[in-house]
């Protein structure tokens, strides 16, 4: 499982309010995110949404976890931030002397 997939996943979840919005915004299948999710859930032992046929909602743990999840999303964007520029090239004028 990579944690931070799901985290992403759970985050855009727990936003929309949809797990087939939050899939398409992915770009994963609904099925795929509803598997991720239930392994999560599996692996900590509680519920993180009250699912119905209409709405999707966080639960008290779900919330908690929320709170947790949007801090490391955020620490890893800006973890990977400045790598992401070191690609650019040079630009400029350079001035060699003798």
């Amino acid at each position: 499982m990579d944690h931070l997939k799901v985290i992403e996943l759970f985050n855009r979840i727990a936003e929309t309010k949809s797990f087939s919005e939050a899939a398409q915004l992915l770009n994963i299948p609904r099925p795929s995110a509803s598997r991720q999710i239930h392994e999560l859930e599996r692996r900590l032992g509680v519920n993180l949404f009250h699912r119905t046929t209409r709405v999707v909602t966080l639960t008290t743990y779900g919330e908690t976890f929320w709170e947790k999840a949007k801090r490391i999303e955020a620490l890893s964007d800006e973890l990977f931030e400045p790598l992401e520029n070191q690609d650019e090239k040079p630009s400029g004028r350079i001035r060699i002397s003798c």
